[in-house]
């Protein structure tokens, strides 16, 4: 540790080395800079940490923005292919070629209702 000495003898008749301070050492507040010193180093070192932090989570919110677009994008192709397996059109085909099904005929169709049965000739009507 560096220290300044500052010399002013005194006029006493008893001679300069009688005294009991000759020389007074001018001492740097060291402890104080090295105090802020430090103090700066952990706001300097904390900012770099947020700023980190804020870096990676905008990179995980970007990720997961990415992803949900791809799982949408998966949920309406998923939906469009319900509806294709749904339509009646397509289940009228199945019917026919694969499980050798046909229409029936108007005298084969007969309706029941709670009150009274519903014949051919009434369809016919229609």
């Amino acid at each position: 540790m560096k220290s300044y000495y500052s010399f002013r003898p005194s006029k006493v008749k008893k001679g300069y080395y009688s005294q009991k301070k000759f020389i007074e050492p001018v001492n740097l507040p060291v402890k104080r800079l090295m105090f802020m010193l430090s103090v700066l180093i952990i706001l300097f070192s904390i900012n770099i940490y947020n700023r980190v932090f804020i870096l990676n989570s905008s990179i995980k919110l970007s990720n997961l923005q990415k992803d949900l677009f791809l799982e949408s994008k998966i949920n309406q192709n998923i939906s469009i292919r319900i509806q294709a397996l749904k339509s009646p059109s397509r289940i009228s085909n199945f019917a026919r070629k694969n499980l050798n099904m046909i229409y029936p005929s108007v005298n084969n169709i007969v309706i029941f209702t709670e009150e009274n049965e519903i014949d051919n000739e009434y369809l016919a009507k229609l």
